[in-house]
């Protein structure tokens, strides 16, 4: 991975970071919807989360 498609991605993390924190009613919320993600995303299941950026 060359450093252009490394800092893409994590400008892509950090957006959906921002998404997330701007949905959530408190710092609770945030921590559940961040961690469903991250279990998503580790479990393979891109589609989830590419519903949850609007991309599809």
């Amino acid at each position: 991975m060359d450093k252009d498609s490394y800092l893409k991605g994590f400008e892509d993390c950090l957006d959906l970071i921002l998404i997330e924190l701007r949905k959530a009613k408190n710092l609770e919320d945030v921590k559940l919807r961040i961690e469903v993600i991250y279990t998503e995303l580790k479990e393979n299941k891109y589609e989830a989360i590419r519903k949850m950026l609007n991309l599809g």
